[in-house]
């Protein structure tokens, strides 16, 4: 990772200090944000991922009870 900022550190040996150091708080902040909108995706997708085991898991388990139901229906007959 330092090597990619090494790059875009050394466009600025040429403007004084602030500016230099501007940009930099500049491209850390857009690294920050770029890895905080990353795990939000990823805990979104965790989440969903859950929901939708539960719900496979519910259609699942009221099918067995559904198909145990016809089981018992059918051999009682």
């Amino acid at each position: 990772m330092l090597s990619n900022w090494a790059f875009e550190i050394v466009g600025f040996v040429g403007k004084n200090k602030r500016e230099a150091g501007e940009a930099i708080e500049k491209i850390v902040s857009a690294k920050k944000q770029k890895k905080n909108d990353g795990v939000a995706q990823a805990v979104t997708k965790v989440k969903v991922e859950t929901k939708t085991q539960k719900k496979k898991k519910a259609e699942s388990s009221d099918s067995d009870d559904s198909s145990e139901e016809e089981e018992v229906q059918t051999g009682s007959t």
